[in-house]
């Protein structure tokens, strides 16, 4: 078209090259033009980049956009995007198999770090050395080895179910089992052993303690059982005292090894052929290596009615919340093995405990020997007593009262100590005989500061 004169709104130019650029001026101009002055026309650079077939009707045109794709280049993009697509989805797949390898792994390397725990020789020749003396050497023939015949021993197992979380926690245990089996009081059961059996529910083993065999089982059942007329027999104080005797004996041992008990119940204390007590359960007690204290950092169930008010109130346990316990310990020996604090809730505790409440005398106790259980709740762990003070308190006790014929103690051993053992296994110890269970364990310590 000419380039001036034009009439119509729009313009059809042919006749252009691809591959080159264009700069087309517009200026519009009628006969008032000349009236606005000096002005400029509206400039655009047009770029041909492609050569278009004209449609039927329009002729030629241009655009500005890019190349158009060939046949071939389609299909290489189809191509190049599955493939990439495909890498995506098999990386996807080979980082989702190798997270559960590694999952199955650490799993197996769990198990296998429990299964390989080490059983410390110490064991082994200390259980041979006791089973030496009662072994037969038999031999069949010139210069063959001698045969070993081992021999079968009654002994008692409990499940240790608390305190052990983690796998150090059970290393820990163990290599404090390791000091435990050297305890030599009379007063202190003997720990045999430690056996490892693979529970259903946790990757760690639970461990079993082996102890000796008591056959007249702990001391509260028997307490219970001669308080109900199941044992035809009446405990004299005297026997009572030297109950109280013999725990503070195998307490004091334990204190002076750095041990803290940490559950000193009646329960707790196993009963003898010859009315000796013996301090047993240690499935809470902890070796306290470096300080006198031990903070619990983990909530367990803890006997809460025999535990001090900082156990309560802070986890922390020394040698002087051990004299706590036994002082209700001492209580449950008088009152025949009844609950303490009875009507009293768990979560009531610690406030009645701080607004100075304590137990009061059971029936028929001597008010020296209250005197002595009372000293041991000072809310003032530094006030109460140790183990050898307490030791040394009812030895005294025991030498005012008149002394016990050998004959009448035989006679509460071979009658009383049979009829409890048959009667003992018909008794619910959990429960208070007022119609009232009683919860003696609680999750975790009232009060407790979980972050600390």
């Amino acid at each position: 078209p000419h380039s001036d004169d034009l009439a119509n709104t729009s313009v059809i130019i042919v006749g252009l090259n691809p591959w080159r650029d264009y700069r087309l001026s517009v200026e519009a101009w009628n006969d008032i033009s000349t009236l606005q002055g000096v002005h400029h026309p509206a400039s655009a650079t047009v770029g041909i980049h492609r050569r278009k077939t004209p449609l039927p009707a329009a002729g030629p045109t241009f655009t500005t956009s890019g190349p158009t794709e060939s046949p071939h280049t389609s299909h290489l993009s189809l191509w190049i995007t599955a493939v990439v697509l495909g890498t995506l989805l098999l990386m996807v797949v080979i980082l989702t198999a190798g997270c559960v390898m590694y999952n199955n792994r650490s799993k197996l390397r769990s198990y296998q770090e429990v299964e390989l725990l080490p059983v410390t020789l110490s064991y082994r020749g200390h259980q041979a050395a006791e089973a030496g003396p009662q072994q037969d050497d038999r031999s069949s023939g010139p210069g063959s080895d001698p045969e070993e015949e081992g021999v079968h021993v009654m002994v008692a197992v409990k499940t240790m179910k608390v305190g052990i979380h983690t796998l150090e926690d059970l290393q820990e245990f163990l290599k404090e089992a390791e000091i435990m089996k050297n305890f030599d009081h009379k007063n202190v059961i003997k720990l045999q052993g430690i056996s490892l059996q693979r529970g259903q529910e946790s990757p760690l083993p639970v461990p079993l303690v082996i102890l000796p065999y008591l056959k007249h089982g702990d001391l509260r059942r028997f307490l219970i059982a001669t308080r109900y007329g199941d044992i035809p027999m009446c405990v004299p104080h005297q026997t009572l005292l030297r109950f109280m005797i013999d725990i503070a004996a195998g307490m004091d041992y334990l204190s002076s090894q750095g041990f803290l008990h940490r559950d000193l119940a009646a329960r707790n204390c196993m009963l003898g052929d010859d009315l000796k007590v013996c301090v047993a359960d240690f499935g809470l007690s902890k070796k306290i290596f470096s300080s006198n204290y031990y903070r619990q950092q983990v909530a367990i169930r803890m006997p809460i009615k025999w535990m001090a008010m900082e156990s309560l109130s802070e986890s922390i346990y020394t040698a002087k919340s051990d004299v706590w316990s036994f002082g209700v310990t001492m209580w449950e020996i008088v009152s025949g093995g009844r609950n303490p604090y009875p009507g009293v809730h768990n979560h009531e505790l610690l406030d009645l405990l701080s607004s100075g409440l304590r137990l009061k005398p059971p029936e028929d106790c001597d008010q020296k020997l209250y005197e002595v259980m009372y000293s041991c709740w000072s809310s003032d762990p530094n006030l109460r007593p140790n183990f050898r003070d307490l030791l040394g308190t009812l030895e005294h006790l025991l030498s005012e009262l008149p002394v016990l014929e050998a004959c009448q103690e035989a006679l509460y051993i071979n009658q009383g100590l049979e009829a409890a053992d048959a009667a003992g296994a018909s008794l619910d110890l959990g429960m208070d005989f007022g119609g009232r269970l009683e919860n003696i364990y609680l999750p975790s310590p009232v009060g407790a500061d979980r972050n600390q």
